[in-house]
């Protein structure tokens, strides 16, 4: 297995490669990691002949300000948030097409955006080797602009859900995209109150039998980071994840024993008086030190006040709002 650490991911590959370890496999032994600096590119398709699946964990939590940017940059945004520009791009296409099974996965925020406006051949590689179409560019309100919407799996091989983070409803943007046939959906997006998103994907899974190999293509159109719901069955919720994937592409068992992660401890958050005039105080309780964004939004999603952002120690805080804006 090859990890690919492109673009904005850079500075979270610390947190996937615990993930990796967390399954048991070992750094240099069921895994390497290749980190592009610069102008650097993904090595060439002969030298990636040994590794029968590539992860491309790309992109990081962009916001829709973005996406107009993006458009006559394209190219460059694919590359420096992404990890995926067009030389990267053709070098996988390449590396699928090399005679015995391969499985491509991406992971990566605005992936389907990105590629669809992107350079020669990046609209191809979204829908020829991905399995992707896009359908939109904001999502959000057709999952009722939550903030950390929850997903849920629909079968193909995947049990477990999670949710995608974010800290207010513009935080992490997020593509409308969905399969083309003969993909098929992976993953789903919750509805408030039950239900999911009829078509939108949440994952897209693309199996191909080319003579006797089989080609695999998973995309998660946000960054891994942003997976999240604490511990599950003594793995984090990145491991689960990663190890049903895994387990749908069929990578071999890794060489050490599953690492069980630390058992989970939440914040506890509580607001008194409420109701209140004319002010109130937030009280928020961390188990461990981090990076807080603290908002308070009214009943349309509005976002009033940040009473918090940046980091705060472990233990008791306390904020006074005054109703304000």
């Amino acid at each position: 297995i090859l990890v690919h650490a492109g673009g904005r991911d850079l500075a979270n590959v610390d947190l996937i490669i615990a993930s990796m370890e967390q399954l048991g496999m070992v750094q240099g032994v069921d895994f390497d990691v290749y980190l592009p600096g610069g102008s650097d590119f993904l090595p060439q398709p002969a030298m990636l002949a040994g590794y029968e699946t590539i992860l491309v964990f790309g992109g990081g939590g962009d916001d829709y300000a973005y996406r107009e940017w993006s458009l006559w940059l394209a190219n460059n945004y694919a590359h420096d948030r992404l990890g995926l520009d067009a030389e990267t791009i053709q070098r996988l296409t390449l590396w699928s097409d090399l005679p015995g099974d391969r499985s491509l996965v991406v992971f990566g925020s605005l992936v389907g955006f990105s590629l669809a406006n992107g350079a020669a051949g990046a609209p191809g590689f979204l829908q020829d080797e991905l399995g992707v179409q896009l359908v939109g560019d904001t999502l959000r309100p057709e999952i009722a602009n939550q903030a950390s919407p929850g997903v849920t799996a629909v079968g193909s091989g995947f049990t477990s859900g999670f949710v995608v983070s974010g800290n207010d409803r513009e935080y992490l943007a997020l593509d409308h995209v969905e399969p083309i046939a003969p993909a098929v959906r992976g993953h789903a997006f919750e509805l408030p109150g039950g239900g999911q998103h009829g078509t939108a994907a949440a994952s897209v899974l693309r199996v191909e039998a080319v003579g006797p190999d089989t080609k695999v293509h998973l995309t998660f159109p946000y960054p891994f980071r942003f997976v999240e719901t604490g511990v599950n069955r003594g793995l984090s919720s990145r491991a689960q994840l990663l190890q049903e994937i895994f387990n749908v592409i069929g990578a071999a068992a890794p060489s050490g024993p599953p690492v069980s992660a630390p058992a989970a401890r939440e914040a506890r958050l509580a607001v008194a008086p409420n109701p209140f005039n004319p002010e109130t105080t937030v009280s928020l309780a961390l188990p461990a030190a981090g990076q807080v964004t603290l908002q308070v939004f009214d009943l349309r999603g509005r976002l009033l006040r940040t009473l918090h952002q940046g980091h705060l120690d472990s233990g008791p805080h306390e904020f006074d709002w005054d109703g304000t804006d």
